[in-house]
């Protein structure tokens, strides 16, 4: 009987043993992820000056943590204030969005004159006026590139030596009705060309 009792204690204490090893195991391990410190806008280059560290519960570790690298990402919609990064937030790809005042323009330029290095689509550059008449130019305002062409209409890609070659190209750019305005007078007085801003600076670069 003193056996039995012994027994039947042995096996009380491994059973309540594995049950607080159960819950132990239960327990989530704390990870870090990435956590929007301001407003990001839709289209919006990603650096992790935008964001903080946070600390969740494992099985929240899918989201962005803070060792993934941001470099050439851009956000795919808006993201609020406190939001968790996750990989659906992430775009390879320049977004554009249009305001109500914005529209699509297309110049013609000799992209020979452009500088900074080859415009590819989703660049943004400033816009860059040469007055025929007083021999003079000057930098006038910074636009988002939609799409570059050349003559023959052929998309122009920075490995398409020969085709970029091939001038006058027509670039594609997003402006304001006001600026549209102004390009059209500046292509009567004169030429346009670009000068590429480096995607490091690109997300914080500010028009006059």
């Amino acid at each position: 009987m003193l056996t039995k009792k012994i027994w039947k204690t042995a096996l009380l204490s491994i059973a309540a043993g594995t049950v607080a090893i159960g819950f132990a195991s239960a327990e989530t391990k704390p990870t870090k992820i990435l956590q929007a410190k301001h407003p990001i806008r839709q289209g919006q280059m990603l650096t992790h000056d935008l964001f903080e560290i946070a600390e969740v519960n494992e099985e929240q570790g899918w989201m962005v943590r803070p060792d993934t690298p941001l470099a050439g990402y851009v956000a795919k919609h808006d993201i609020a204030v406190n939001e968790y990064l996750s990989k659906q937030d992430l775009s390879k790809q320049r977004i554009v969005t249009f305001a109500p005042n914005e529209r699509e323009y297309t110049v013609q330029t000799d992209l020979s004159r452009c500088v900074g290095g080859d415009l590819e689509n989703g660049d943004e550059a400033d816009v860059l006026f040469f007055d025929k008449g007083t021999l003079t130019a000057e930098p006038v305002f910074i636009v988002s590139i939609l799409e570059v062409k050349n003559r023959s209409g052929d998309s122009v890609h920075s490995s398409d030596k020969q085709i970029r070659d091939s001038v006058p190209a027509t670039v594609k750019i997003k402006v304001t009705t006001e600026q549209a305005a102004a390009l059209l007078a500046y292509e009567q007085r004169g030429l346009v060309a670009f000068a590429k801003i480096p995607a490091a600076a690109a997300g914080r670069a500010v028009s006059p």
